[in-house]
């Protein structure tokens, strides 16, 4: 019995290029998807990074420094730098009352955040609120809220600073 070898010249029929075709779309398609979601994910973290790290460092700014000039409660005019403490986490009240008094705008540009909104509020520490400025919170799927512990007229209180796009 002798085998003959077909020789082959290279060429595919259409059903095979249909299947190879089909194939490679789908491959496309799950990885072009796979990607749109890992894109999706790291933006959502980055954005969530970039406000974790706004509203930590606009807290440590509003209770670890008295503000720029030192007595702009005085005149909220010139403001270059807002914070409403004598000493590391001591409020001093004249300041905190000129901050909350001040009008949404004009805290914002302040505090650094013109691209975010933001609520700060000192609370008692059973929850009562005694100060607060900015707005409330929105449906919104990322908020951060920062609570730091503040001395306000020799008693221990609770700063709330929150921001969210």
């Amino acid at each position: 019995m002798k085998f003959e070898v077909k020789k082959c010249k290279g060429q595919i029929t259409s059903t095979e290029f249909l299947i190879v075709s089909v194939v490679l779309v789908i491959l496309f398609t799950f990885a072009t998807n796979f990607w749109n979601i890992v894109a999706f994910r790291f933006g959502e973290k980055s954005f969530r990074s970039g406000l974790e790290l706004t509203a930590l460092d606009i807290s440590d700014i509003l209770i670890n420094t008295p503000g720029t000039p030192g007595n702009w409660q005085d005149d909220t005019s010139k403001i270059f730098s807002l914070g409403i403490s004598d000493s590391t986490h001591v409020m001093n009240e004249k300041k905190l009352i000129a901050f909350t008094n001040l009008n949404y705008t004009q805290a914002k540009k302040a505090l650094g955040v013109p691209a975010y909104d933001y609520k700060f509020r000192i609370r008692t520490l059973n929850g009562t609120v005694i100060y607060q400025s900015g707005l409330d919170p929105s449906a919104t799927s990322q908020i951060v809220v920062i609570t730091r512990f503040v001395l306000l007229k020799n008693d221990i209180m609770k700063m709330e600073f929150g921001v969210w796009s």
